[in-house]
């Protein structure tokens, strides 16, 4: 596969993504009503890479907080 055919992949993905973030909110919404969704993206960084979901050799407390405080997908 091509790099510039990867890239439009990410782009295409990264822009759908605000799209469905952005149609989860109304203008009727208020602050507690909204949802906290938070988009990681990244390259080369598998579930498997941070600690609270089986890594021991490699420490991540931010994603470690994230992991336990919400939802996990680890083959989405």
């Amino acid at each position: 596969m091509s790099q510039q055919y990867i890239r439009l992949i990410n782009r295409v993905i990264v822009l759908l993504s605000f799209l469905f973030i952005s149609a989860c909110s109304t203008s009727e919404d208020t602050a507690d009503d909204l949802p906290n969704i938070v988009f990681i993206f990244a390259d080369d960084l598998t579930y498997s890479a941070i600690h609270a979901l089986g890594n021991k050799e490699i420490q991540t407390p931010a994603l470690d907080r994230m992991v336990e405080e919400g939802i996990t997908f680890t083959h989405a």
